[in-house]
């Protein structure tokens, strides 16, 4: 087992010199690189304040530990639990993360790479 961050010349090159090798990222790097984007929204207030809000935005950044076959599904129905929220500015800026999380997560780096539900070290320091 390998885990590394989300570098895509480093997934790259262990793909390419250890190809049998299973290779997960990092769930540390996995949370900070959305909670980046969380600032990258305006949604930073919004994420430290209790609401329904910040509780989607947890379920969200929650779904790496999740079984690998349920996680879209979840996705789908936070989604969904946001298209009626109000203010609309709140809720135009949870759209904007959620299509993030899709296309980055979901779609470019895959849920076999980020999901560690099933690993018992889920960072690339053990000490962590």
């Amino acid at each position: 087992m390998i885990t590394s961050d989300f570098e895509t010349g480093l997934i790259r090159a262990i793909q390419q010199e250890f190809p049998q090798a299973e290779h997960r990222g990092c769930v540390f790097h996995h949370m900070q690189a959305m909670y980046r984007h969380v600032e990258h929204c305006g949604l930073t207030a919004v994420y430290k304040e209790q609401g329904v809000p910040r509780d989607v935005l947890r379920r969200l950044f929650s779904l790496c530990l999740m079984p690998k076959d349920t996680i879209e599904g979840h996705y789908q129905r936070l989604l969904h639990s946001i298209k009626k929220y109000k203010p609309k500015n709140i809720r135009e800026k949870l759209v904007e993360f959620f299509t993030y999380y899709h296309d980055q997560w979901l779609a470019k780096v895959g849920v076999d790479m980020f999901c560690v539900s099933d690993l018992r070290i889920r960072t690339n320091n053990e000490c962590e």
